[in-house]
């Protein structure tokens, strides 16, 4: 592969909408190969305040 077909690729649009969406985009191939699995659909990324996590754990930890 040459580097002007590297640096086409790179600047093609993340297949990953939001505001991670190049984040997303890097780390799913890493994820990938760590696991051994791959993603079946796109990973949704959201935003959350620290209290919209922290009643999720809770809840999460309540639940039986």
């Amino acid at each position: 592969m040459t580097l002007s077909t590297l640096l086409a690729c790179s600047d093609k649009p993340s297949a990953y909408a939001g505001p991670y969406g190049k984040q997303v985009a890097d780390a799913v191939p890493r994820i990938e190969a760590a696991t051994g699995l791959t993603f079946k659909t796109p990973p949704k990324v959201e935003v959350r305040s620290k209290e919209q996590v922290r009643a999720f754990v809770v809840q999460q930890l309540q639940d039986p």
